[in-house]
């Protein structure tokens, strides 16, 4: 069942993204700011009460960013991630949205096939655009769907 993402509260959410980022988590404050934003909007995934995952965007007229959009670890690699992307995109074609944008570390290559699975095409780099906690840096790859 797909609830509203406002659903969580911000500490749920940052927790969650803790499970889901370890390496670069977000505090509570951080979606507490994004909640704030009526450009952001975003769904959970939850089966028989269990959290699976979820989706965060900020929009603008036509086009829009994941802002982050995870599976959590248990469910992982069981198809949940397809099926969330899947929800997600139907939802900003209902809002008119034309293009979907996103940031996904070089090194996350499970989400880069799911990305480039669902129509997502590469644009570009971000040089050491993820800092790590222990100071490393990650560039970034950029991905565009045309709707």
């Amino acid at each position: 069942m797909l609830q509203d993402l406002r659903f969580l509260s911000p500490e749920q959410c940052a927790l969650h993204h803790g499970h889901a980022f370890p390496e670069a988590p977000w505090s509570a404050q951080t979606f507490q700011e994004l909640f704030c934003l009526q450009t952001v909007f975003g769904e959970c995934l939850f089966l028989d009460s269990e959290f699976q995952g979820l989706y965060c965007l900020q929009a603008t007229e036509e086009a829009c960013d994941i802002l982050t959009f995870f599976i959590a670890k248990p469910f992982q690699s069981r198809g949940i991630g397809g099926i969330l992307l899947k929800q997600m995109i139907a939802k900003t074609r209902t809002l008119a949205i034309k293009k979907i944008f996103l940031e996904v570390s070089e090194s996350n290559l499970p989400a880069q096939k799911l990305y480039q699975k669902a129509g997502f095409l590469p644009i570009g780099i971000r040089k050491k655009y993820y800092r790590q906690k222990d100071n490393t840096e990650k560039d970034a790859l950029t991905f565009c769907l045309f709707i």
